[in-house]
């Protein structure tokens, strides 16, 4: 089992490149990651960033779920949904205080 340094290292890996190798998986408790992981370090990437996933943007045409993280500490979700070849995108967002 990693440590919690090590765990927080994998955590970003995942949220930011969507991967993970085997030997890092392998590394992983029971091989699955811990969800407190995953928002911890979607946490950090978001403060750092403004973006989940990093260096994304409404300006980019995406599918699934964008977080804006905006100067007035309000956090606004975007969804993208892919139906065949079209891509909709609802902007109908909710916002978050912090």
């Amino acid at each position: 089992m990693p440590d919690e340094e090590t765990l927080q290292e994998l955590a970003r890996k995942l949220i930011e490149t969507f991967h993970l190798n085997v030997p890092e998986r392998a590394a992983l408790p029971d091989g699955r990651m811990p969800f407190t992981a995953l928002v911890s370090a979607a946490g950090v990437v978001l403060s750092e960033s403004g973006w989940l996933p990093s260096g994304w943007g409404l300006d980019r045409p995406f599918a699934g779920v964008l977080i804006e993280k905006r100067a007035d500490g309000a956090q606004q979700v975007g969804l993208s949904v892919q139906d065949g070849p079209r891509v909709r995108f609802s902007r109908a967002v909710e916002f978050v205080r912090a």
